[in-house]
């Protein structure tokens, strides 16, 4: 009995992509990290609100860029096998 699994080359391209996707959408979040300004107080409480709110969309945003093309990938392959 052959217990050994091959991914089809579809599937490899498509795991491929996906963590070259994930990597530069990682990457490219780093780098636009939102930042408070030299010259705006981090300590006063509205700016900390603003902050973290602003946080909380860019991470929401790179978190639904990052997956779209797994996803689509994902489905694609499973249409084409």
């Amino acid at each position: 009995m052959n217990t050994s699994t091959t991914m089809s080359p579809l599937k490899v391209a498509a795991v491929l992509l996906s963590l070259l996707w994930l990597g530069y959408v990682a990457v490219e979040a780093w780098q636009r990290w939102p930042q408070v300004p030299l010259d705006v107080g981090a300590d006063d409480g509205a700016t900390a609100s603003i902050y973290r709110d602003a946080v909380a969309a860019h991470a929401g945003r790179a978190l639904a860029l990052a997956l779209s093309v797994p996803a689509m990938l994902w489905g694609v392959v499973r249409l084409l096998r």
